[in-house]
């Protein structure tokens, strides 16, 4: 059983090796696929003996973001967004083979972080600088931040580096994190390795360019420090957590003196806004009654970014305003904050949500499917006289090497809240004909089992009946006397 903290277990940790490079899904699929793989079905073993969620943070080692850490994020969004990409397609494809649950109401529930470090420990900055502001933020943080972050673990998995001299900088990462690790977890667990790639290529960033999988075209910038994003997000699943994490990683970094003055001006009044489908746009969804409320899916979105972003020894979390039904296109608008950053969740009541109400967005976070949407966006502001925004793509996650139909379909499944509904639907349904059956079968024991009686007992089987028939009329006698004594109460 895992170790819970009221109603909430605590989260387990994944510590996997650098990533390869260059960065594709075969690439991280044979670095990573075995320990996701032995890490799930270890959890699954302890959902099977009770507990009924457990969390997952997997904390990826990416030494090419430490290498471009001062960037601009753009340059790095195209490889991030693969590496994150692939690991979730990963965790999805095992989950549908394995038949592992991925919801967070009954399943392991997983996240994925990425840990900006250099690859060896000859490439340290010594003294290491002191970490502040957007740094202390994940889902990019530095390994010193992660290790010191209070957060109480049950497992913690880690790649078996025994007799595996190719894995030895991973060996040497793992010594430094446990140096600085803050919190000891419960239970330290070794899990196999994948293949081990052994190239340094996160200097070949900077060579090849701006890998920004942004819309072609786009004149972009360099630093963004208001960005939106707007989704249904009902029963929160890995298709909303890749946006979402996406939509964080645009964030910053803190601007250098050579900025220009506009980027360090936007830099004073970081924020994400989140834009979350209203109730009343949603009536004609399939299994409409199943479909989260407002505040249930705004709850959802919050706790997920508090795990990949919160990292700091002390909560961040600052004032929370009310839920409060704002006058104009927008219902909800909530707002958290996170040390310097300012989170707003509002309620979309139209097609454009608050990207055509707030003028201080600068970049938009889409999936392939919504690219038509940001396209329209862009169109309204410009209408307005507004810059227009840059529009940034995550992908949409797919089983394509999956042979086998059945798990092409659990697979996608998993990436459906319109699935996720049917699914919830269908146990409706078949608890209501279970209990249906439960029932008619009792009903059909108690007279079998009154028949036989009576043939059992022959002659004084009448004498039972009258017992019976008496018993009946002394309770019809009581509940009459019970319904006259209401009755002259009332």
């Amino acid at each position: 059983m895992g170790i819970t903290n009221g109603t909430v277990p605590r989260p387990n940790l994944l510590l996997l090796p650098a990533t390869p490079w260059p960065i594709t899904y075969d690439s991280i699929k044979a670095a990573y696929e075995t320990p996701i793989r032995h890490t799930l079905r270890h959890l699954k073993s302890i959902i099977d003996q009770g507990e009924k969620l457990t969390n997952l943070t997997i904390a990826v080692h990416a030494p090419f973001v430490y290498s471009n850490r001062k960037g601009p994020r753009r340059k790095l969004y195209g490889p991030v967004q693969e590496l994150v990409a692939g690991v979730y397609t990963l965790v999805c494809l095992i989950a549908a083979q394995d038949s592992i649950s991925l919801e967070r109401e009954w399943g392991i529930d997983a996240c994925v972080v990425i840990i900006s470090w250099p690859r060896t420990r000859s490439e340290f900055e010594n003294p290491l600088p002191t970490e502040q502001g957007l740094e202390l933020i994940g889902p990019v943080i530095s390994l010193p931040v992660f290790g010191e972050c209070n957060r109480l673990l049950d497992h913690q998995f880690e790649v078996d580096v025994k007799g595996n001299e190719s894995l030895k900088d991973y060996r040497d990462y793992l010594e430094d994190y446990r140096d600085i690790q803050r919190v000891v977890p419960q239970k330290t667990v070794k899990v196999p390795a994948g293949e081990v790639h052994l190239s340094a290529g996160e200097h070949e960033i900077a060579a090849a360019g701006d890998s920004n999988k942004g819309i072609p075209g786009q004149n972009l910038r360099d630093y963004y420090y208001s960005i939106a994003v707007g989704g249904t997000f009902d029963h929160l699943h890995i298709g909303h957590k890749l946006l979402l994490t996406m939509l964080a990683f645009l964030l910053g970094p803190e601007p250098p003196e050579t900025a220009l003055p506009s980027d360090r001006e936007s830099a004073e009044n970081k924020q994400l806004i989140i834009g979350i489908t209203g109730d009343e746009l949603l009536k004609k969804k399939s299994n409409q009654k199943l479909i989260e409320s407002w505040p249930v899916r705004q709850k959802a979105v919050w706790t997920f970014l508090q795990r990949i972003m919160n990292f700091t020894t002390t909560s961040l979390r600052g004032p929370t305003s009310s839920d409060t039904a704002m006058p104009g296109p927008n219902g909800y608008d909530i707002t958290e904050t996170l040390g310097p950053l300012t989170l707003n969740f509002a309620e979309i009541r139209d097609p454009f949500g608050p990207t055509i109400t707030n003028k201080s967005i600068t970049a938009l976070v889409v999936s392939a499917e919504t690219r038509k949407g940001g396209h329209a966006v862009t169109m309204e502001r410009v209408k307005k006289g507004w810059q227009a925004l840059d529009v940034y793509e995550v992908d949409v996650l797919s089983a394509e090497e999956a042979v086998d139909g059945e798990v092409d379909e659990e697979f996608k499944n998993k990436l459906s809240s319109t699935s996720i509904r049917q699914a919830l639907a269908d146990q409706e349904t078949t608890k209501g004909e279970t209990a249906t059956s439960e029932k008619a079968g009792g009903s059909a024991k108690t007279q079998a089992g009154s028949e036989a009686r009576d043939v059992e007992t022959g002659v004084t089987g009448t004498k039972e009946t009258s017992k019976r028939e008496g018993l009946g009329a002394a309770t019809r006698s009581q509940s009459n006397d019970v319904g006259a004594k209401k009755a002259k109460l009332s």
